[in-house]
């Protein structure tokens, strides 16, 4: 149980490449009890992937709902944090949001590095989890995708890697349903991401993964899972990319009780899922119910307004 005592409410909104995301809880840092839970497919990175920047109509819509959001926070008399990853990070118009936000609705928009959007995921996915002495977590979003491999409770490499399952739809050029030639080009287009990327050498194999994020978590629809804890196979990893290709998303989203933009990027989410468990020889992966919006909480519970600096020492 929370100790009332220690816990603080805190509301954190996550502008990300898929939703605006708001979370309400109240956590002492240990136990996080769910207030509130609202979310907006927004799909800032479907524009951000295919134009450079965030539409005019998504650009007000983000604004609505951090006007929204902030009235639920005041209600709740939380603190109101925002933060904003890869398509804050990408757009050519963000510091027009940024700046509209603060002047209009006296927001401070904290834009994350992939650093430390890794690092609050890497918290939120093993909150209260048992772990094994060497294991990796690995937050696949709409735009990018953060590995944080851990050894003996240490952080001991993070890799940032530049996709995600809305950008892989934009580079391999993907239809709905996606085609066999696409789900090719993806493959391709992530051949030479993870070629191209900062790996480090591992002095002690990895047998143990944690995926975090949306985009997985749709996938244990599929198998009629989503519990913490649930596991998926590499074979039923690469089901779900197949199945990606056989049916349109509408069909995809009303058989899983999916929302439909998610149902649309499940697919190219798992084929980064299956090239990163190829690239650790993981033949199945635990699939974690939280992520980096709990990372948050937990973080600001222990740091409060030094939460941020707090990411600097992992």
């Amino acid at each position: 149980m929370i100790n009332l005592a220690e816990a603080v409410t805190v509301g954190t909104v996550d502008i990300g490449s898929n939703t605006v995301h708001l979370i309400v809880a109240r956590t002492d840092g240990t136990e996080i009890e769910i207030l509130e839970d609202h979310k907006e497919m927004a799909r800032l990175g479907e524009d951000v992937s295919y134009q450079g920047e965030i539409s005019p109509a998504k650009f007000d819509l983000t604004m609505r709902l951090l006007d929204l959001y902030h009235q639920i926070t005041i209600s709740r008399n939380a603190h109101y944090l925002v933060f904003g990853t890869e398509p804050l990070r990408a757009a050519r118009n963000s510091v027009k949001l940024i700046q509209k936000a603060k002047e209009q609705l006296g927001l401070n928009i904290n834009v994350l590095s992939q650093k430390e959007e890794a690092i609050l995921s890497f918290r939120g996915a093993t909150h209260n989890m048992l772990l094994p002495s060497h294991y990796l977590v690995a937050d696949i979003g709409g735009g990018s995708t953060e590995i944080v491999l851990v050894s003996f409770n240490q952080v001991r490499s993070i890799i940032n890697l530049p996709v995600g399952s809305i950008k892989l739809r934009a580079l391999c050029k993907a239809g709905d349903p996606i085609t066999v030639e696409q789900v090719q080009a993806a493959q391709f287009k992530l051949g030479e991401i993870f070629g191209t990327a900062n790996w480090p050498e591992l002095r002690v194999g990895l047998n143990y993964g944690i995926l975090a994020g949306g985009n997985v978590k749709a996938i244990t629809r599929v198998f009629n899972r989503g519990r913490r804890g649930e596991t998926l196979t590499k074979g039923e990893v690469l089901q779900a990319a197949n199945l990606a290709t056989t049916k349109h998303s509408y069909i995809l989203a009303t058989r899983y009780n999916l929302v439909a933009s998610r149902a649309q990027t499940f697919g190219t989410g798992a084929l980064i899922a299956n090239a990163i468990m190829e690239k650790f020889e993981l033949e199945s992966v635990v699939i974690s119910k939280y992520g980096i919006r709990e990372g948050l909480l937990l973080t600001y519970a222990h740091y409060q307004e030094g939460w941020r600096d707090s990411l600097g020492v992992w």
